[in-house]
């Protein structure tokens, strides 16, 4: 899931003048979301979930494989487990971040 960036604005205003002026100052971060399959038993999940959040750890650039020409500075808000079974786990990966 990838959210729409709304634009952002700066309003000025002018001493002894009504009303304001609203200037475009950039875009709003966006919320990208990712659910990973992760398979195996038990220990070998914890070694590559702990894998996964020291890889994610700080800011990064976030190439999507489906659209190259688009790049993202995110960093990782969140992540939990959606599902948690015998043989797998699904986990949610929450990143914020505005594109280059």
């Amino acid at each position: 899931f990838r959210s729409v960036s709304q634009s952002r604005y700066r309003n000025v205003r002018v001493l002894g003048k009504d009303g304001e002026y609203r200037f475009p100052d950039g875009y709003e971060d966006i919320q990208i979301e990712f659910e990973v399959f992760i398979k195996g038993s038990i220990p070998e999940r914890r070694i590559k979930r702990r894998q996964i959040d020291a890889w994610l750890q700080g800011q990064h650039n976030l190439v999507m494989d489906y659209d190259p020409a688009e790049t993202y500075k995110v960093i990782m808000t969140d992540i939990k487990t959606k599902a948690f079974e015998a043989s797998f786990e699904i986990i949610n990966l929450t990143f914020e971040g505005s594109m280059l």
